[in-house]
């Protein structure tokens, strides 16, 4: 571990790097709405606000014809939340910017789940926007769940019973609807986001005069706009944490270099069958290139595991195969098959497709000071593929086999580089990923799947003594090249700090490198009997690695 909670001497070094422990991940996420509108009553379906600065609920000017207004609100929980994650709360908080002249004192409004997807289009009501604006295409209307394609079951919209209710009074206030059936609720769409069609706001609609306005998503004060606050957590069984990779190198003394030769394993891929003539397969262990830090992205909560990092040493299939025999009997190693990996992850599904072994990731102990105490040998290692999307196959990450431009998260690792921004100042100060560096995730390179590992029986070529291992999961990590971001590309990445996409952010500061002749290089401690690098230098980031579930594999 480089820097934790229970080590305060190395909390203070500028140069640490690990992050607090923590059993298991919890956080809190807010939420701006993927869409909203409002239902404006109308026998015809004519009235909609699509693309309006407010939403509307109650009941306005009883003169008028169409006196009912209900606003509808959808949030994106798949896209923010992990999958597997336990909501523990959901708050849904609104701003009141408009009341009715005489006001008639508080008034009633409770939360429904709708239970019919709904759209929002381009239009947008002038002024206040209490009347409404002609219905434009895709959106929901009194009458249609898409204009002017799909309607409602029931005229006003289709909803259970009320989750939550919340008496509002004045004007510019906050207000806020909380309850264990909206978490429940929330639970539902995290799990099955095909069930997620938001809620919708309905007032008093047995009084008079009592409708409020609120602002929507697209209002330009941004502080103003509906906020989803959930409260949630992971759980710590088999938790594989984030990370993030640097380029590195042994640092140059005498003694620190790995063995270019006659290093060799033997390694099981844990979700390959091992009746593939390929797995499990010797392997020559080679050189090392990089170096995992245990992260937190975004605000999802602390690394599970603070002290394993790991590093990536190359490696290739050994002059010597698996198969009976004495000493130079042995058949030479069979190469990787190709495969079809079909994943998951927070991202979304994805395929890759793996034709070559690259890398072993082996845990290790770091510490900016001195060589730290190893780990344990039995902590997983991964065999890893270097892989891309496949390009038959669309996906969530891949839509029609191309791969996403706009994946984008926010990752601190221990690591002081993002604390500040070029500049100096706080990196994204006050908000909740202060501190952390944003990245821009390009396609993925490599696929690291866990892995059982022992020495080569017989072999000439293994020269320490390497303890058995066994994988205690069965996530993988997918590594996609990374790099600083210059602009949000993310809704979800905007919304972590109140922004917009499209918009610049300020320049972020680089890593700063950790090298052997300025005195800053890092100090290891390989498990397993490896005998180097003790200290390594590093050079930049170049790829994060998420936690990910292979959900199938494929021939090619």
């Amino acid at each position: 571990m480089i820097r934790s909670a229970a080590l305060a001497a190395l909390a203070a070094l500028a140069a640490t790097l690990g992050l607090g422990a923590g059993a298991a991940s919890a956080a809190i996420v807010q939420i701006s709405p993927a869409a909203d509108n409002t239902l404006y009553e109308n026998l015809a379906g004519a009235l909609s606000n699509g693309s309006g600065s407010f939403l509307f609920a109650g009941v306005t000017d009883t003169f008028s014809s169409n006196v009912i207004r209900r606003a509808l609100l959808r949030f994106d929980v798949a896209g923010n939340v992990p999958a597997g994650a336990t909501i523990n709360a959901a708050t849904l908080t609104l701003r009141v910017t408009r009341e009715p002249e005489s006001n008639p004192g508080p008034s009633l409004f409770s939360l429904h789940p709708v239970t019919q997807a709904w759209g929002e289009g381009t239009s947008d009501a002038a002024g206040n926007e209490g009347p409404g604006a002609a219905s434009t295409s895709g959106d929901a209307t009194w009458l249609h769940t898409f204009f002017d394609t799909s309607t409602w079951t029931t005229p006003g919209g289709d909803f259970g019973a009320a989750s939550a209710t919340q008496a509002i009074d004045d004007a510019n206030q906050f207000y806020s609807f909380a309850s264990a059936t909206m978490a429940d609720e929330v639970q539902d769409w995290l799990d099955t986001p095909a069930n997620n069609f938001g809620w919708i706001l309905i007032g008093d609609e047995a009084g008079t005069t009592n409708a409020r306005q609120f602002p929507s998503r697209e209002n330009a004060t941004p502080a103003n706009r509906p906020v989803l606050t959930l409260d949630y957590s992971v759980p710590a069984a088999d938790a594989v944490d984030h990370y993030v990779r640097y380029a590195v190198a042994a640092a140059k003394l005498d003694g620190n270099a790995f063995p270019k030769k006659d290093f060799n394993l033997t390694l099981n891929d844990a979700s390959v069958d091992d009746l593939e003539p390929d797995d499990p397969e010797n392997y020559q262990v080679r050189k090392e290139k990089g170096l995992l830090l245990p992260a937190e992205k975004n605000n999802e909560g602390d690394p599970s595991d603070p002290l394993r990092h790991y590093i990536r040493y190359q490696i290739k299939e050994a002059k010597e195969g698996i198969g009976a025999g004495s000493p130079g009997d042995f058949p030479k190693a069979v190469k990787a098959l190709a495969r079809r990996w079909n994943l998951t992850n927070q991202f979304g599904s994805l395929s890759v497709d793996a034709k070559k072994v690259t890398a072993l990731l082996l845990p290790a102990a770091m510490d900016p000071n001195s060589v730290p105490a190893a780990l344990a040998a039995d902590e997983t290692h991964y065999i890893c593929y270097q892989v891309k999307p496949s390009k038959d196959v669309s996906s969530d990450q891949a839509p029609a086999g191309k791969f996403r431009k706009d994946l984008q998260a926010y990752f601190g690792d221990g690591f002081t580089d993002c604390a500040t921004d070029y500049a100096g100042n706080v990196a994204f100060a006050t908000t909740v990923v202060e501190g952390k560096c944003l990245l821009n995730l390009a396609k993925p390179v490599e696929l690291c799947s866990p892995a059982s590992k022992t020495a080569v029986a017989g072999g000439r070529f293994t020269v320490a003594s390497i303890a058995d291992s066994m994988p205690s999961t069965t996530e993988a990590l997918l590594c996609y090249k990374s790099k600083l971001a210059s602009k949000l590309t993310s809704t979800g990445a905007a919304t972590l700090i109140g922004g917009q996409v499209g918009e610049k952010i300020a320049k972020q500061a680089k890593h700063a490198k950790r090298r052997l002749k300025d005195g800053s290089q890092l100090f290891a401690a390989p498990s397993n009997n490896f005998p180097a690098p003790a200290q390594i230098d590093t050079n930049k980031t170049d790829a994060v690695c998420i936690p990910t579930t292979v959900d199938s594999i494929d021939p090619l």
